[in-house]
């Protein structure tokens, strides 16, 4: 697990992993975090390029589909999953994330519950991605 600053200054530098998991009860730090990344995206592409999806109203197929897109007229396309511990199915994000789209960066946020350190999507986080 990186710390909150050692991510800031990776994004700073440029440095982006293609998928984050953000968990935790402090809400503080996720949403900074979250506010970062959506920074990276330039105003005039985030209608394009910035897809947000809640856990509640979607599903895992859907966001696994927008991930595979590709950008349009930037070079890269941000995808965030808010509220994730809502969302059925969240380990079968774990295809995605053993694979994951070289220009894209899911954002999976899983706001006031800690993710189950045991199920596979943390373990495969750990090497393929931020936790």
């Amino acid at each position: 697990m990186k710390s909150f600053n050692n991510i800031i200054q990776e994004i700073d530098k440029g440095q982006l992993s293609p998928v984050y998991l953000f968990d935790g009860e402090e809400p503080y730090y996720i949403d900074r975090l979250l506010e970062k990344l959506e920074s990276l995206v330039p105003e005039e592409e985030k209608d394009f390029n910035l897809i947000t999806f809640y856990g509640k109203d979607s599903s895992w197929q859907e966001v696994v589909n927008a991930a595979r897109q590709f950008p349009m007229f930037g070079e890269r396309i941000l995808v965030v999953l808010r509220e994730a511990a809502q969302l059925k199915d969240i380990n079968e994000l774990s295809a995605y994330v053993s694979m994951p789209q070289p220009s894209t960066v899911l954002i999976i946020e899983h706001r006031f519950k800690k993710m189950d350190g045991r199920s596979k999507l943390p373990k495969l986080l750990d090497k393929q991605g931020v936790y």
